[in-house]
C-alpha cells in the first residue's frame, strides 16, 4: 500500500471518529439534560410534598391547641360561674339574716312600747274611776249638809278645780318630757341602726367592686398572656418550618452533589472505555490495512 492511500485511509478514518464523537457527545449530552429534567421534576415533587406536609402539621397542631385552649376557657368559666353564684348566695343570705335580725329587734322594741301605752292608759282609767267612785261617795255623804257647807264646799271644789287644772299642767308638761325623750331615744337607736346599714351596705358594695375588678384585672392578663403565647407560638412554628426547610435544601444539595459526582465518575469511566475500545479499534484496522 503506498502512502497516499494511507494518507487518505487515515484521514477518512479520523473523519469517521470525528463524527462518531460528535454524535455520540450529542447524544450523552440529550440524555443529560433529560435526566436532568426529570431529577429536577422529582425533586420539585419532594418540595412539595414536604411542604405540604409541614403546612399539614401545623394546622394539626394549631387545631389541637386551639381545641386545648377552648376546653380550657369552658373550665374556666364554669368554675367562675360557680364562684359567682356562691359569693351571691352568701352575701344574699348575710343580708337576709341582718334584715330578720333588725326586723325582729324592731319588732321587739315596737311592742314593749305598745304594752307600756296600755299599761299607763290602764292606770289612767283605774285612776279616773277611782276619782269619780270617791266623788260620788263623798257627794252621797255630804247631801244633806247646809247652805254654808254647801258654799263652802263649792269653794273648797273650785280651788280643788284650779289644783287639779295646774296638776293636769303638769302632768302634761312631764308627760310631754317624757315623750320627748322616749322620742330621742328612739330617734338616736334608729340613726344608730341606719348608720350601721349604711356602713355596711357600703362594704358589701366595696367588696363588689373590689372583685368585679380583680376578675376583670385576671381575665385581662390571661388575655395578654394568651396573646403573648400565640405570638411565640406562630413565630417558634415559622422558625421551625424555616430550620427544617434549610435542613431540607441542604441535604438534597448534598445528595444532588453526591450524584452528580457519582455520574460524572461513572461517565467518565464509561466514555474513557468506550474511548480505549475505539483507539483499540483503530489501530487494529490501521495494523491491517498497514
Amino acid at each position: 500500500v503506498g502512502r497516499s492511500t494511507f494518507d487518505t485511509q487515515r484521514a477518512a478514518a479520523v473523519k469517521v471518529q470525528r463524527h462518531y464523537r460528535e454524535m455520540h457527545t450529542k447524544k450523552v449530552t440529550g440524555v443529560t439534560s433529560m435526566q436532568a429534567l426529570f431529577r429536577m421534576v422529582k425533586c420539585r415533587q419532594k418540595y412539595k410534598l414536604v411542604t405540604s406536609v409541614i403546612s399539614i402539621q401545623a394546622w394539626w397542631r394549631k387545631s389541637c391547641a386551639t381545641r386545648g385552649y377552648q376546653r380550657t376557657m369552658e373550665k374556666i368559666i364554669l368554675v367562675q360561674r360557680c364562684v359567682r353564684r356562691w359569693i351571691v348566695e352568701q352575701d344574699y343570705r348575710e343580708k337576709q339574716l341582718a334584715c330578720r335580725v333588725i326586723q325582729r329587734a324592731f319588732r321587739e322594741k315596737m311592742q314593749r312600747e305598745e304594752a307600756k301605752k296600755i299599761v299607763a292608759l290602764r292606770k289612767k282609767k283605774l285612776a279616773i274611776k277611782k276619782r269619780m267612785a270617791k266623788q260620788v261617795e263623798y257627794r252621797e255623804k255630804t247631801y244633806a249638809s247646809t247652805a254654808i257647807q254647801a258654799k263652802w264646799r263649792g269653794y273648797i271644789l273650785r280651788l280643788r278645780r284650779k289644783r287639779d287644772a295646774s296638776a293636769t299642767l303638769l302632768q302634761s308638761y312631764a308627760r310631754m318630757l317624757v315623750a320627748k325623750k322616749k322620742l330621742t331615744r328612739v330617734v338616736l337607736s334608729v340613726s344608730i341602726i341606719q348608720r350601721s346599714w349604711r356602713r355596711y351596705d357600703a362594704e358589701m358594695k366595696f367588696w363588689e367592686l373590689f372583685v368585679a375588678s380583680s376578675m376583670v384585672q385576671a381575665v385581662w392578663r390571661g388575655a395578654l398572656t394568651r396573646r403573648d403565647f400565640c405570638r411565640k407560638f406562630k413565630a417558634a412554628v415559622r422558625v421551625q418550618a424555616c430550620m427544617r426547610c434549610q435542613r431540607q435544601k441542604l441535604k438534597y444539595l448534598e445528595l444532588k452533589h453526591a450524584a452528580t459526582q457519582i455520574q460524572a465518575a461513572s461517565r467518565c469511566q464509561q466514555e474513557r472505555q468506550k474511548y480505549r475500545r475505539i483507539i483499540n479499534s483503530v489501530v487494529t484496522l490501521q495494523a491491517c490495512v498497514r
